[in-house]
């Protein structure tokens, strides 16, 4: 009876071990629209604009610049 059990322990402890060392899925290759990188990049320079705009700080308009354009880069499509 123990015997039985420590094999299937080991038999079980064999199989959750060769699960973990299987290899990772491919990762999925980029779209050429990044819509959530899109997104984020605009609502980034969105925030920079609205910074600026309250502050008045040189650094928030270049952010935003920056922000915008990596938007338009990542999705050049206008819908």
């Amino acid at each position: 009876m123990i015997r039985s059990v420590t094999v299937l322990f080991l038999a079980g402890t064999l199989a959750c071990a060769s699960f973990a060392q299987s290899a990772p899925a491919a990762a999925p290759t980029p779209a050429s629209d990044d819509k959530a990188g899109a997104y984020y990049n605009f609502a980034m320079g969105r925030l920079y604009a609205e910074l600026a705009a309250a502050e008045g700080s040189p650094t928030d308009v270049s952010k935003a610049i920056h922000y915008y354009q990596e938007a338009i880069k990542l999705d050049p499509r206008t819908d």
